[in-house]
């Protein structure tokens, strides 16, 4: 019982720092997204497209 009470306290700690690392992610794409969108307004005002 305490062997199966220890794998679950580390399946949730792998599991909260994979979702950690999941939001890092995300927060990364959404400011590489934002930089990707600004770059074309930039282009689209400068080539009129």
């Amino acid at each position: 019982m305490t062997k199966s009470i220890c794998e679950l306290q580390n399946k949730n700690s792998i599991s909260t720092e994979l979702l950690q690392e999941i939001k890092k992610m995300e927060n990364e794409l959404k400011r590489k997204n934002d930089e990707y969108e600004k770059l074309n307004a930039n282009y689209r005002e400068i080539y009129g497209s």
